[in-house]
């Protein structure tokens, strides 16, 4: 399989101004980056620490005017009141408001769960999503509105699964409860370890951009490599249409073995959590080996070559 090497299609802008906010609010081990535009605005989500070691790892969201600064929401302080862990936050823009989406982690016994809470134009209350069949571990949902406004759920691309909105209403003070719409519908190949990574992108109609994260285990050892691929998905059909050819990777030297590793089941990753569209190809957000983040501006033509 080709590989394309994002580094080389660093968006310095948004890298600095990230690095500008964790410089000047001591935040370390910055990974992990969502980003999305809405409003005139840039918008990051990331997880880091606010002190070297802290653990669990807080979520943030960083919002940018023209490069700088204009806000800085800590996630975690926000909903610790509310007893919600907060992991893994991506943002989605769902009508004519953004989201940012996350998991409360792993857990030992029982389930975790998913929240969906707004972040602009004005921050809104932390909701549940609530599904009852489900893993008892969920990490990554994918939330879109369909042309007609109802909110739906790319909850798997393969197999294929799509949810509905059954009850709840989104932006206020209570659960979301999703219930199927697509199961296993019928795919042209399967394609082993792809999940989701950023939230989805409609390009058109029903037509979803994810970029997608895809794990490969190493024959041999307990551990796996992390990769990124752009999918084309139908939201009406639950058909996977296109996948990329290309693997997406930070690059070469992130992808070796890291001595220093959050997760002793990684050998090394370039982790998915944003994608946006622009005129002339994408905005690539990620994480690299849960140690540091990338943002790249990728050619459209370089991706699906």
């Amino acid at each position: 399989m080709d590989i394309i090497t994002l580094e080389r299609f660093a968006r310095r802008s948004d890298i600095d101004a990230l690095e500008t906010t964790a410089r000047e609010h001591e935040l370390t081990n910055v990974f992990n980056a969502s980003l999305a535009v809405f409003g005139g605005s840039t918008f990051i989500a990331f997880r880091a620490e606010s002190f070297p070691g802290e653990r669990p790892f807080r979520a943030y969201v960083a919002e940018y005017v023209d490069g700088r600064e204009a806000a800085l929401l800590d996630m975690t302080s926000e909903d610790a009141g509310h007893g919600v862990k907060t992991a893994d936050p991506k943002l989605v823009e769902l009508g004519d408001a953004l989201y940012v989406t996350y998991n409360t982690g792993n857990v030992h016994v029982g389930e975790n769960d998913i929240y969906l809470q707004r972040v602009a134009p004005a921050p809104g209350p932390a909701q549940r999503c609530v599904l009852a069949a489900r893993r008892p571990v969920e990490k990554n949902w994918g939330f879109f509105t369909s042309p007609d406004g109802s909110v739906g759920v790319l909850y798997s691309l393969a197999p294929a699964k799509v949810l509905e909105l059954a009850a709840g209403t989104l932006g206020e003070d209570e659960e979301l409860v999703f219930t199927p719409r697509i199961e296993e519908a019928e795919l042209p190949h399967r394609f082993p370890r792809l999940h989701i990574g950023s939230q989805p992108v409609i390009v058109g109609g029903t037509t979803a951009l994810v970029a997608a994260n895809q794990q490969r285990p190493i024959p041999g050892l307990p551990r796996k490599v992390y990769f990124g691929r752009l999918a084309e998905f139908d939201l009406r059909t639950g058909r996977l249409d296109r996948l990329s050819r290309r693997g997406l990777l930070h690059s070469w030297r992130a992808a070796l073995p890291q001595r220093k590793r959050h997760n002793p089941g990684l050998l090394s990753a370039t982790y998915f959590a944003g994608l946006a569209r622009t005129h002339s190809g994408f905005v690539l957000s990620y994480g690299v080996n849960d140690l540091a983040f990338g943002i790249a501006h990728v050619p459209e033509h370089v991706v699906w070559r």
